[in-house]
């Protein structure tokens, strides 16, 4: 009987251990989903990864940065 895949959340998903978790979720084929995504300033590498992984829930956690930034590219 096949497993479903587990819904993950990275939070912080800009910086070295945020993209090294998503390099072990790729390699895990498809063990892992990525529900969710998070980075504080970072938000341009944010909607790369976004783009990439296509996640439920994408969070700016720096609000003055977050409202500056064109989401449009989404």
């Amino acid at each position: 009987m096949p497993q479903s895949a587990r819904n993950i959340v990275i939070l912080g998903s800009t910086g070295s251990v945020g993209t090294n978790t998503l390099e072990v979720i790729a390699a895990a084929g498809d063990r892992f989903s990525v529900a969710g995504l998070s980075a504080h300033r970072r938000l341009a590498e944010l909607t790369s990864q976004a783009a990439a992984w296509n996640p439920r829930w994408i969070i700016a956690t720096d609000r003055q940065h977050a409202e500056q930034f064109r989401w449009s590219d989404l």
